[in-house]
């Protein structure tokens, strides 16, 4: 870390090969305001820029009324493009959400916000306390059998997996967690999220190759303005070093 706060996680110490002195904080700062010989100044492109742009037939005897102008011109055209490119970003977004069937998406979190939801989870939730685990999963199992909408099949078979995750039983939690891809794929849906938690399920399970390539799949079908890519890129790193070690 610097003086500033910043981490440089990829920076390496210097290696000194004249076998010279290191120099000193003293002697770094001092260099700054030593003078340097005209003929060892490294010219200045922006100087030499501006200074051709003034003297041009264009700007003779007007340049202090024009340059301006031009320069503001410049920084123009620049603003211009920036709103270009995030106007394609944009656009790019709206297809991608196009694209999905947000009726379902929709209809999902409407159903986990609802009474039917709270119900369902109360009644698994009074058997996981009760440390009648497999009576919860068993019971969850008999109304996936009998749900014939995929909405609130997706719901049962995604509380299925947190349970079985909560429990320690990952393979069971992951099985469940791929069905659910399943039906999401049936319906178009983005699956960023669905692949993210399954990368955290491998990862609680210790398959760390797996976690990697699961959250590179949350990453790869992430929508370009998804907050949620750089805990994900983190992950990696920390998996990656992990492997390392």
């Amino acid at each position: 870390m610097d003086s500033d706060g910043v981490i440089n996680a990829a920076s390496a110490a210097p290696t000194n090969t004249n076998n010279e002195a290191p120099a000193t904080p003293a002697d770094i700062n001092m260099s700054i305001f030593a003078s340097t010989p005209e003929s060892t100044k490294k010219p200045n492109p922006f100087k030499a820029f501006f200074k051709t742009l003034g003297n041009s037939s264009l700007f003779m005897g007007k340049r202090k009324f024009i340059t301006i102008p031009a320069l503001l011109l410049a920084l123009a055209s620049v603003i211009t493009l920036a709103v270009v490119l995030i106007v394609n970003l944009t656009s790019e977004q709206v297809v991608r959400l196009d694209d999905s069937d947000s009726v379902f998406l929709s209809e999902f979190t409407e159903i986990r916000n609802g009474q039917w939801y709270r119900d369902m989870f109360f009644e698994i939730q009074d058997l996981v306390d009760e440390s009648r685990v497999d009576d919860a999963l068993a019971a969850i199992d008999k109304k996936i059998a009998a749900e014939t909408d995929d909405v609130k099949k997706s719901v049962l078979i995604l509380e299925k997996s947190y349970v079985a995750a909560n429990d320690g039983r990952f393979s069971l939690a992951m099985e469940a967690a791929n069905q659910q891809i399943e039906i999401f794929k049936v319906h178009n849906e983005n699956l960023e999220t669905s692949y993210g938690y399954l990368a955290w399920l491998y990862e609680l399970s210790g398959d760390t190759d797996r976690a990697i390539e699961y959250y590179q799949l949350a990453i790869d079908n992430a929508s370009p303005v998804s907050l949620e890519v750089g805990y994900w890129q983190v992950k990696i790193i920390e998996l990656n070093g992990a492997e390392d070690e």
